[in-house]
């Protein structure tokens, strides 16, 4: 693919067509695999699968949960990876948390079984997670721990997620159907071997695969 036109320093802007366009779909597909999700009462892992956990657990609405969960970690960015990418982050958290259920009262499922629910949203929200770290960012949360992890120790982000994610669902088998479980845990780790197969740290903030 070839390089982006450089532009004059007076013309450039805080973030690039090329990185806005990169972070738009990663936003979208990330809000399409939750509605595929809560669609059918599942969950994932990280902090979208907490989010949902405790909505379905508490009764509270998934968006705010979603956006204090992500926001809570975010001091982390900007010491670990700069104020662009927090600033960066904290759109891509905002999109997510109530772009969620403003698209959700017009994307509805008449038919969706449950198994399909589960593979189309793992691969949706692991290619959407590693879009926002190609892109220079991250949904916040255990997914910006995870990413700063591979940072300072080298294990890698989809490995780190597969663990965090055994205790979400262990918990969720206090809230769900054993059933329900079974299908969220494939979708965890069609997510994390999305991410453990297809990204590296040194793609984060290129956009690019590494060479």
């Amino acid at each position: 693919m070839p390089n982006p036109i450089a532009m004059p320093n007076s013309l450039k802007t805080p973030i690039s067509i090329f990185d806005l366009q990169g972070l738009a779909i990663s936003i979208l597909l990330m809000i399409l695999g939750i509605l595929l999700l809560k669609s059918c009462g599942l969950v994932t892992g990280q902090t979208a699968g907490l989010a949902l956990l405790l909505s379905y657990g508490l009764g509270w609405s998934f968006g705010p949960l979603l956006f204090l969960l992500s926001v809570a970690p975010l001091w982390l960015a900007y010491k670990g990876r700069g104020l662009n990418f927090a600033m960066r982050s904290l759109c891509v958290i905002f999109c997510v948390s109530f772009g969620t259920p403003l698209l959700g009262q017009y994307i509805t499922f008449e038919t969706l079984d449950p198994l399909i629910a589960a593979l189309f949203a793992g691969c949706a929200l692991g290619v959407g997670v590693m879009g926002t770290f190609r892109h220079n960012a991250s949904i916040g949360g255990l997914g910006l721990i995870a990413l700063l992890m591979e940072q300072k120790t080298g294990l890698k982000t989809g490995y780190f997620q597969l663990l965090v994610d055994t205790a979400i669902f262990t918990a969720s088998l206090f809230v769900l159907d054993l059933s329900n479980v079974l299908y969220s845990f494939i979708a965890a780790v069609v997510m994390g071997a999305v991410l453990a197969f297809n990204f590296q740290l040194a793609q984060s903030g290129t956009g690019r695969p590494s060479r």
